[in-house]
């Protein structure tokens, strides 16, 4: 069972992480760089949405089940 040191080096590292990659939020908001870390899908915008929704496109299980199929 992890400690609660461990957990806060952890979350610590993947803040650190989602800082490098800020493409939907300000990155120089703590309390935002806080909910990116801990919610894989912040918002529903076309990047970070479901590609089925947004793009109509087809989920990898589909493309596999046709492809089986034919």
């Amino acid at each position: 069972m992890r400690t609660s040191a461990e957990r806060r080096y952890f979350e610590e590292k993947k803040k650190e992480k989602v800082k490098s990659y800020s493409v939907c939020f300000d990155a120089s908001n703590p309390r935002v760089v806080g909910m990116a870390a801990t919610t894989p899908k912040p918002c529903s915008c076309w990047m970070c949405g479901n590609p089925r929704k947004n793009l109509k496109e087809k989920s990898f299980k589909d493309k596999k089940q046709e492809a089986v199929c034919e």
